[in-house]
């Protein structure tokens, strides 16, 4: 509430970041720093707050934009998970700058299409609709979930011009079955895998450890990336690090910690200056 807030010293403050489990809580808090702020004429005050639903902040933000700002209070919205799916990105790129490699078609395998997963879909098409769109083709993208064609479908209305940069494959299957164990959606009739880049975005890190394990067991010996992200790069995560991994069973597979990569004020207050570019 407002004397919480008052009490924090928020009218001293230059900057406010809420990051609570809720958004209608850092809504709140949007709303009583802006009253707060509307009596200090002497000082500004920036308010972050996170939004949890990656497609709601970004309305949230172009309504803000919209509707204008204070003079001495500024509201921006920021998303962990579109900052981490900027971030993964560019630790580890979809695409090869490489004119040779675009020859050879990407194809990138997301499995989850969560908060992360999505974000992940959104800024590679983004990325490859600047870099590439002289080539005149698209980006292929094959999407593993329980309920894929959902997700399809879904980010197909949220991202209009998704469709005509990306060529989405919906594979609907669950991680722990039979379907998924033997990984026959690696390969094409050829017996040839023709995924280049490979994306695990599951809740939970010891399931999507071990659903790394399983594809890389098929691709080992193919140098695919396989990314896998995780809550924090402690625990599960350190195995992925170790000094002999090029001759373990991690080899080819990264982690990256969402946590670390993500809640830092540099790049939360860098995140907001620009809109993602709308596709």
């Amino acid at each position: 509430d407002k004397k919480m807030l008052l009490k924090a010293g928020v009218d001293k403050a230059k900057y406010l970041i809420s990051v609570c489990g809720n958004d209608g809580t850092n809504a709140e808090v949007a709303v009583n720093a802006r009253e707060i702020s509307s009596k200090n004429k002497d000082k500004k005050l920036t308010c972050f707050a996170h939004i949890f639903n990656p497609q709601l902040c970004h309305l949230l933000r172009e309504r803000e934009i919209e509707t204008g700002q204070m003079n001495i209070f500024k509201l921006e919205f920021f998303n962990i998970f579109d900052i981490g799916a900027r971030s993964l990105l560019i630790d580890y790129p979809p695409f090869s700058e490489d004119d040779k490699f675009i020859k050879s078609q990407p194809h990138i395998l997301i499995v989850g299409v969560g908060r992360m997963g999505e974000s992940l879909v959104f800024h590679a098409a983004t990325e490859w609709e600047k870099m590439y769109s002289k080539f005149n083709k698209k980006l292929r993208i094959t999407v593993i979930d329980k309920i894929a064609k959902c997700k399809k479908e879904l980010l197909y209305l949220r991202y209009p011009k998704l469709e005509r940069i990306c060529d989405i494959t919906p594979l609907q299957i669950d991680v722990n079955s039979p379907d998924f164990q033997c990984a026959d959606f690696l390969f094409d009739e050829n017996n040839r895998c023709n995924i280049t880049r490979i994306y695990i975005c599951l809740d939970n890190d010891s399931l999507a450890l071990s659903t790394a394990l399983t594809l890389n067991q098929f691709i080992r010996n193919q140098n695919i990336p396989i990314v896998v992200r995780m809550i924090s790069d402690t625990g599960l995560a350190t195995l992925l690090r170790a000094e002999d991994k090029n001759k373990s069973h991690f080899k080819n597979i990264y982690a990256f910690g969402l946590l670390e990569r993500t809640c830092q004020p540099n790049l939360i207050l860098g995140e907001t200056k620009e809109l993602p570019t709308e596709i």
